[in-house]
């Protein structure tokens, strides 16, 4: 998901700014509506240090973040082609009118510093307080639009990053992407990405960063099965590397069951390799046959994983929760709460037929 597919778009009306004093300040204000999914900010005095900063993040973490100083604040908010916010401590509270704001077509939000002009209350079309104590305009701008897009900020991507920040529990993840963005890679048709160019996919496709860090942990996984397996068993490496990197695309659009079909159409729409469209397409649970397809909603077709590259992919993707390995216990456990013991046995049937295979444990990698 990015910045762009949210509704109504939002732009944040800075004023008050004062460069020799606001730096920080302001520029938490431009950083936090980025990450939150504003489209631009817009400053009432001209301030040349703060493009430079706003300008860097971008280049350095992706997106289109637009940001305007030196504007005049007044012929803002009357030209502006939508509903105006005001964000007080002295306004209405937020829940009155968030289903309401989710309406318009577009917002500019004000946000004010110590002191705001009596004509900003008059021509607002919402005096909005998030609460009536004192609290600081980044905090008030941060509950506004986590409020006003109901808390999709995790899920965001920026396209075009350098760096992507992944969730860590301890210390600090961070990818650099070294492949060129998505619409200056040379694509032909049938083209299998490397790991580099899938991750760019990936990223510039509009993959949340929890999805990118489980689908690399699938590429660890594979990575480590094929450092036991022996060389006598035909594996195409790199179709089950990039296979485990790229399995989970569909999740830019959806979490629901339908993400696999969803990402084999995105793939085949960049030409790829068919063989990776039908990993993506093939790896939901232990495989959908047609009776399932259609009790879930989905095309009516056999989405059972059926190569072997196919079923290692989605055997691991059962084996990791979130990004961490654990025992399929856990998965059959989980299916048959859902009563879909189908499911279960399939997934099961796929395990005893990959360890006789391939000659492993697969118990023996979660490590």
């Amino acid at each position: 998901m990015f910045p762009e597919d949210l509704k109504p778009p939002v732009w944040v009306l800075r004023m008050g700014h004062r460069p020799e004093r606001d730096k920080r300040v302001t520029t938490h204000v431009a950083l936090l509506a980025r990450s939150f999914g504003a489209r631009g900010v817009l400053v009432d005095r001209r301030d040349e240090r703060l493009h430079q900063t706003v300008e860097e993040v971008v280049k350095r973490f992706g997106g289109n973040f637009a940001l305007r100083s030196g504007v005049s604040p007044k012929r803002e908010v009357e030209n502006f082609p939508g509903a105006v916010v005001h964000l007080t401590m002295y306004g209405e509270p937020l829940r009155w009118h968030v289903k309401e704001l989710k309406d318009e077509e577009r917002l500019l939000v004000v946000v004010g510093a110590e002191k705001v002009p009596g004509w900003v209350y008059q021509k607002a079309d919402y005096n909005i307080s998030i609460s009536q104590q004192p609290h600081s305009e980044i905090s008030s701008l941060a509950v506004f639009l986590h409020e006003l897009y109901g808390g999709v900020e995790e899920e965001l991507s920026f396209p075009g990053a350098r760096e992507v920040i992944l969730p860590a529990k301890k210390g600090k993840k961070v990818i650099s992407l070294e492949a060129p963005p998505l619409s200056e890679l040379k694509k032909e048709e049938g083209w299998i990405p490397d790991e580099k160019e899938a991750l760019r996919i990936l990223v510039d496709v509009g993959t949340p960063p929890a999805v990118i860090s489980h689908c690399l942990a699938a590429m660890e996984f594979s990575k480590d099965l094929l450092a036991r397996v022996s060389k006598n068993v035909k594996i195409d490496e790199r179709l089950l590397l990039v296979g485990s990197l790229l399995h989970d695309v569909g999740r830019s659009r959806s979490h629901g069951i339908d993400h696999g079909v969803i990402g084999g159409e995105l793939l085949r729409g960049l030409g790829v390799d068919e063989r990776l469209a039908k990993v993506a397409e093939r790896h939901i649970g232990a495989g959908l046959d047609e009776e399932d397809a259609s009790r879930l909603g989905l095309p009516p077709k056999r989405y059972v994983p059926e190569t072997l590259e196919e079923k290692i992919i989605t055997h691991i993707d059962n084996m990791l929760a979130d990004s961490e390995r654990v025992p399929l216990s856990t998965f059959l456990e989980r299916m048959r709460k859902r009563g879909l013991e189908k499911v279960a046995r399939r997934a099961l049937d796929i395990q005893m037929e990959l360890e006789t295979l391939l000659d492993i444990k697969f118990d023996e990698l979660i490590g």
